[in-house]
């Protein structure tokens, strides 16, 4: 089974009326499972079986959304660091070919 933070859900304990479980999803920000900052969740149904609740997520805030795109960006920026500091390093072993 897959770790919880590489899927960003976990199986709820729920009877569902066909037997499928129930996840209880999260917003992975910066590498963090994170509910929604207020709390506040909803559920999504199997709309050819009502009764039959898919999972229970994050309704997320602007917050929310802020704190993930900084974070994004912030990893974006980091990564294109890295990328450089790499190129620098092959054209240093490079350069006296």
């Amino acid at each position: 089974m897959a770790h919880v933070l590489e899927t960003g859900f976990e199986i709820l304990n729920r009877e569902n009326p066909n037997g499928s479980p129930t996840v209880m999803g999260y917003n992975i920000i910066n590498g963090e499972m994170r509910s929604a900052s207020d709390g506040e969740t909803f559920e999504s149904r199997n709309p050819a079986w009502f009764d039959d609740c898919v999972g229970v997520f994050p309704l997320s805030t602007k917050e929310d959304v802020h704190d993930a795109l900084i974070s994004a960006r912030e990893a974006s920026l980091n990564g294109h660091k890295r990328l450089l500091r790499l190129g620098a390093r092959l054209l240093e072993t490079w350069g006296g070919c």
